[in-house]
């Protein structure tokens, strides 16, 4: 609860007094949650609650290869993308809400995906956490395919035996042990690309 919250004035004013503060070690939602988010997140910037102002520093951190991590109201995840959708487009975002709990929400994607999922008509309550990723969607995309293409030039027969692209996806997927950090889907939209380029 001292995070991002009242609670560091109590535990400042413990330690000002002489009293010991000691830790009970628990769940921390920021870490459970990059750990299920899929983004990459070895270096973070938490920027506590959501507030407008914090729009600039968020897109600095973005430009320096930073992560970003920001608590909001379940309620404001649909006002807050919106607010941000210029500033992260080109970002791959996770929101997580509810985790551990009955209702536990993890949805992971651009945000324009996640405008499409969370829509007015989901009355959401409690806290989530918008976790943003500082690689680029289009970087990804393309990182994706050069590893297809030096993929499919090494083992040539792949391309060869005319086989389902979904097929082939599932294949690159379980047997490249470096694909495996890319979904299926990912897998299988960016062999449509290749395919189609050559």
């Amino acid at each position: 609860p001292c995070i991002s919250d009242p609670g560091y004035t109590i535990t400042k004013k413990a330690l000002e007094l002489g009293v010991t503060v000691s830790p009970i070690i628990g769940a921390c939602s920021l870490v459970a949650a990059i750990s299920v988010s899929g983004l990459a997140f070895g270096q973070f910037a938490f920027l506590g609650f959501y507030e407008k102002s914090l729009k600039e520093k968020l897109i600095l951190l973005l430009k320096n290869k930073l992560s970003i991590a920001i608590f909001l109201p379940a309620r404001d995840i649909l006002k807050v993308l919106n607010e941000l959708q210029d500033s992260i487009q080109d970002h791959e975002i996770c929101v997580v809400r509810e985790l551990t709990k009955m209702y536990e929400d993890i949805k992971k994607g651009s945000v324009q995906d996640l405008l499409n999922y969370y829509t007015d008509e989901k009355k959401l309550k409690g806290e989530a956490i918008l976790l943003i990723s500082f690689v680029k969607l289009q970087e990804k995309k393309q990182d994706l395919k050069e590893l297809l293409a030096e993929v499919l030039k090494e083992k040539s027969f792949l391309k060869e035996e005319k086989v389902p692209l979904k097929y082939l996806a599932d294949v690159l997927k379980t047997y490249e042990e470096h694909l495996a950090k890319f979904s299926k889907k990912e897998i299988y939209n960016a062999l449509i690309e290749i395919y189609n380029y050559n």
